[in-house]
């Protein structure tokens, strides 16, 4: 799923535990797991900086201008998501608006350290990048991938509200 959509499902997550951000950021973290079992679009497959293998997988990135602009897509996408979860949910207090926050970072937290397993490559990032990629759904890069991805998003949204304490 693309960092918008995480973000949001992180932001709905972590509303079910808005007096404990750390409890938001844990269960966002969580969200994003169970978001990426579901067939979904992304656009990782336009990454100008990757490196694959005969797979597809991506191994690594290039520091070039190359990474600049997939660094600059990926920080637009994670704004997005950032300022529709804040606009979506609208905190109306300091503890509300730290709980979405929690739950944003949640949410996307696990895309970050896959930058950071590829180029570190070492534990504990070898495991959960391993879980990661044993759990995550093949993306889909069509319409059918966005309207799964787009219905998981709404179902969170609509779930958060209705369970929201």
């Amino acid at each position: 799923m693309i960092l918008t959509s995480h973000a949001i499902i992180g932001a709905a997550v972590s509303r079910l535990a808005p007096a404990d951000p750390i409890l938001g950021f844990l269960l966002a973290v969580a969200s994003h797991f169970v978001a990426d079992t579901v067939p979904h679009w992304d656009y990782s497959h336009v990454f100008r900086s990757a490196v694959r293998d005969e797979r597809g997988q991506i191994m690594n990135m290039h520091w070039n201008k190359d990474f600049l602009f997939d660094f600059f897509k990926i920080g637009a996408d994670a704004a997005a998501g950032a300022l529709l979860a804040l606009f979506i949910f609208q905190a109306h207090s300091g503890s509300d608006f730290i709980a979405l926050f929690a739950g944003i970072c949640g949410g996307v937290f696990q895309d970050g350290l896959q930058i950071l397993y590829l180029k570190i490559k070492k534990e504990p990032f070898i495991a959960i990048q391993g879980f990661h990629e044993k759990i995550h759904a093949r993306p889909m890069n069509n319409l059918w991938g966005i309207t799964l991805q787009a219905a998981v998003v709404a179902a969170a949204v609509f779930v958060s509200t209705l369970l929201r304490p």
